[in-house]
């Protein structure tokens, strides 16, 4: 879902909490390829995992998780995630996390 349907309803996000393991060393010019996917929601909160791989390889050189936090925009309050919205993120998850 594009983030101006987000905006459209008043809504934004933001980043509670950030956490990255590195495997191993990317060099500057190198391509990468990120895989992200949600995990889980619980109220206000959506749990997204990635994993960066070197792309010459597709070994992993990071993975980590972010924690984003529905917010009212004019507030700046969180709000809970609407169960649509849940929905609309869900319908293609997969059998097993990556």
């Amino acid at each position: 879902m594009p983030m101006e349907k987000f905006t459209e309803n008043g809504w934004g996000w933001y980043v509670k909490s950030c956490q990255i393991e590195f495997r191993r060393q990317l060099l500057m010019g190198e391509n990468v390829i990120v895989r992200t996917w949600l995990d889980s929601f619980e109220g206000s909160d959506a749990l997204v995992r990635f994993r960066i791989f070197r792309k010459s390889t597709m070994k992993i050189a990071a993975e980590g998780s972010i924690v984003n936090t529905m917010i009212n925009a004019a507030s700046g309050r969180a709000i809970p995630i609407p169960a649509w919205v849940i929905t609309q993120y869900t319908q293609f998850r997969e059998q097993e996390s990556p």
